[in-house]
């Protein structure tokens, strides 16, 4: 009872009490925030709708610069990048856990037992086989040279977006085999080892679960409606969705989470915190929906009509906080 009434004390649990003495102004402040995100979001896919030269303008200038750089041509280029930008997200995330400031963002308490240092070494340990998967594939396939005409603003907005969906939905199918089929459930209990999520979690799998990761990356890094996928699609691709991945592993239902700025189209890190908790629930790690088409949602309690899951942030810290 002490973790429940610590989290509907929380900034963030705007559905139940009215908040003490200076916990109202963090709950507006996460309400300018998730409005300002949400608005640079409409007005990118704005200025493509209503002045798509500029866009692509920018675009061009970007690409240009980009294909100046001689490393950029390097085969080993974009798994260095995702590797990198993996690497970025979560020393972010680790240092929000490292600021007092933010801890009140945390699905769980701030001073729950974390094994930190068994998932940074498995972080250094994924990485490298990452980057030696890669290669032995470019040993096998010459990868193309980088696209020499930029593309416009259209192709890469629907091949990013393309890639992130074919992304969760593949990812989604091989999660639901990864917890139903036995034989492939013990590959995929490393990844489930501790509960309390924090953003080296993301890197966290055993090698089988990790590689089957990878693979499927790369055949939809194949995908795209103009044939093949632009190298700037793929670049973006990769730092977008490393994000994603840090973000949904890092234990923060923060203002900027995509389960906050468009919660009718993400599950985030309210579903994956679920997920990790109970297990058998909410396998996909971004969208919803196909969370809805399998019927893998949580039931929701006839009481009150809320879900047990958390389906709204705040019932995660509910749940979580009833837990502890």
């Amino acid at each position: 009872m002490h973790g429940l009434a610590h989290v509907r004390g929380s900034a963030f649990d705007l559905g139940g009490a009215a908040a003490p003495h200076g916990k109202t102004a963090l709950a507006d402040e996460a309400h300018w925030v998730t409005s300002c995100v949400r608005a640079v979001h409409v007005a990118c896919a704005l200025l493509v709708v209503v002045d798509a030269r500029a866009a692509n303008a920018w675009i061009d200038v970007a690409w240009e610069r980009v294909r100046a750089c001689r490393v950029v041509h390097h085969c080993m280029f974009e798994a260095l990048l995702a590797t990198c930008a993996f690497a970025g997200w979560i020393a972010l995330y680790k240092l929000a856990d490292r600021t007092p400031a933010l801890r009140h963002l945390r699905f769980r308490s701030a001073t729950e037992h974390v094994r930190q240092g068994v998932s940074y070494t498995n972080s250094w340990v994924m990485g490298a086989g990452y980057l030696a998967l890669i290669y032995a594939f470019h040993q096998l396939r010459t990868k193309p040279p980088l696209d020499i005409a930029p593309p416009t603003a259209r192709r890469l907005g629907v091949e990013v977006a393309l890639g992130v969906v074919a992304y969760d939905a593949c990812e989604f199918c091989a999660h639901v085999l990864m917890h139903r089929v036995r034989c492939l459930h013990r590959l995929h209990r490393t990844h489930h080892a501790q509960a309390a999520l924090t953003a080296a979690e993301t890197l966290h799998h055993d090698t089988a679960d990790a590689v089957q990761q990878v693979v499927l990356n790369v055949l939809v890094q194949q995908l795209s409606p103009w044939g093949a996928k632009h190298s700037l699609s793929r670049m973006v691709h990769n730092v977008l969705v490393t994000y994603m991945l840090t973000e949904i592993h890092a234990g923060y239902d923060a203002p900027w989470c995509m389960h906050r700025v468009w919660p009718a189209l993400f599950g985030g890190a309210a579903r994956h915190e679920v997920h990790h908790r109970d297990g058998n629930v909410y396998y996909a790690e971004f969208f919803k929906g196909f969370d809805e088409l399998l019927g893998s949602v949580k039931p929701r309690m006839a009481s009150t009509g809320a879900s047990l899951s958390g389906e709204s942030a705040g019932g995660v810290r509910r749940a979580v906080g009833q837990r502890t």
